[in-house]
């Protein structure tokens, strides 16, 4: 346990993320994970960035229960 970093929220179990907003660390039961589209709805609607065959079309988030009216949806 001496190289375990401790999640910031709980301070019980090992931390495995990072908040996206704020930078604490997160054990698997204190994150949570959004997943958002990788472009602007407008540039959808324009044409001019649409997701390819490489790339995911979504992009993942992890944030903590406090900031996660605070995550940008369009970043």
């Amino acid at each position: 346990m001496a190289g375990e970093k401790l999640c910031g929220k709980c301070n019980e179990n090992e931390a495995i993320e990072v908040c996206c907003e704020c930078g604490v660390a997160l054990c698997e039961t204190c994150k949570y994970e959004i997943s958002l589209d990788a472009t602007h709805p407008a540039a959808r609607i324009k044409g001019y960035s649409k997701p390819g065959a490489l790339t995911p079309g979504t992009k993942t988030k992890i944030a903590c229960k406090d900031c996660l009216s605070e995550i940008d949806v369009f970043d």
